[in-house]
């Protein structure tokens, strides 16, 4: 139902007109505001909660296309439904007037009939979108307390699990020699648990931090053949206990990058380890880095002989918790590939995955700027 005395301004220089407009009006019950000009149409706009306007096209100073022009560039104001009111009869005029941003077109003198159809429509329409806008900003108040949330008890996790490494830190070196291999075999895989779970707290903080726009990018310049030789290090404990196979190749005179060097060392950690998670025993991963100086740009690749990836889930893939639908497939339900989209897009660069179908591996491919 249209809310009750909805409030209808009518702008025009002529009084005769206004008068019979406003007297039409009020017989069905809308509140209606009167203005001479533009001007003064604009400044009403601004202090009263209008519903509707009615805009004579002929008036001095500012006309109507100049009015609905400025209503509509005004964030407060563009969703209020405009019918212009004009004895102009050309076509060019009511094509002016929509492209201003008008709704309809009246023309003069206004048949009665047609006026409270319009004004009907044109209503239903606002109190429509308003009752979306007021949806909108109720949903967007309860998304920000959900990420706050979110984020306050994923920042919070941080304490009991730095205790946690802490602890396993001292067993291992308390128990060193005196425990079985099965058990060295339980203790690794605690820490495989560890390392997954911190991996996804930090992922997840700087996806939310990056969506509220408030990660700074500490750039410093470096050579990104070190990073990897990092990256590797630091993984080949995980590929040798599930017997995989992770190697390194790294072409010649690759230049130094301007990056944030941690963030891209998390990034090169988090497709290094998402393909190892994917490839069967036996399997094999391998970190490229290659660069051609006609293009200026660093090429990064992370290939795997793992499950592959459905052609359709290519570009899904990086989205926010995605989970492939298939069986025997690769699926992601983290924030790790949503992480590295975010930041390598974040440094101007570019990232895409390829997969020749199932079983048959996939490639990550990192661009950035030398």
């Amino acid at each position: 139902m249209v809310k009750e005395n909805p409030k209808i301004l009518v702008a025009d220089d002529e009084l005769k007109n206004i008068k019979l407009l406003q007297v039409l009006l009020l017989t069905k019950g809308y509140e209606v505001f009167t203005a001479p000009d533009g001007k003064k149409a604009l400044e009403i706009i601004s202090s009263q909660k209008i519903d509707l306007v009615l805009l004579d096209v002929m008036m001095p100073d500012m006309n109507g296309y100049e009015v609905c022009k400025a209503m509509k560039a005004d964030e407060k104001n563009k969703f209020i439904p405009v019918i212009m009111v004009t004895a102009l009869q050309e076509e060019s005029e009511k094509i002016m007037s929509m492209e201003v941003g008008a709704d309809y077109f009246l023309p003069k003198p206004v048949n009665s009939l047609e006026l409270f159809a319009r004004v009907r429509l044109c209503l239903r329409i606002k109190e429509l979108q308003d009752e979306l806008m007021e949806k909108y900003d109720k949903l967007k108040e309860l998304d920000k307390i959900k990420n706050s949330l979110t984020y306050m008890i994923i920042h919070d996790l941080n304490n009991p699990l730095a205790t946690i490494s802490g602890e396993l830190q001292l067993l291992k070196v308390g128990l060193d020699g005196k425990i079985t291999e099965e058990e060295k075999k339980d203790l690794g895989r605690a820490f495989v648990g560890l390392r997954d779970l911190q991996m996804m707290i930090g992922n997840l903080l700087d996806v939310n931090k990056m969506e509220e726009g408030k990660i700074n990018l500490i750039r410093e310049n470096f050579r990104l053949t070190d990073l990897a030789k990092q990256v590797i290090d630091q993984m080949e404990v995980t590929a040798f206990k599930e017997n995989k196979v992770l190697s390194l190749e790294i072409s010649e005179n690759i230049p130094l990058v301007s990056a944030d060097k941690e963030i891209i060392k998390r990034v090169l950690a988090n497709l290094v380890y998402n393909s190892l998670k994917f490839t069967p025993s036996k399997g094999s991963v391998i970190l490229r880095i290659t660069y051609k100086p006609e293009d200026k740009f660093v090429n990064i690749q992370v290939k795997d002989t793992g499950r592959g990836i459905p052609e359709e889930y290519l570009e899904k893939i990086f989205d926010k918790f995605v989970q492939v639908e298939k069986q025997n497939v690769r699926t992601g339900r983290g924030l790790g590939l949503t992480f590295c989209k975010m930041m390598v897009e974040a440094h101007g660069g570019k990232i895409r995955a390829e997969s020749e179908g199932l079983d048959k591996g996939a490639t990550f491919t990192i661009v950035l700027p030398a």
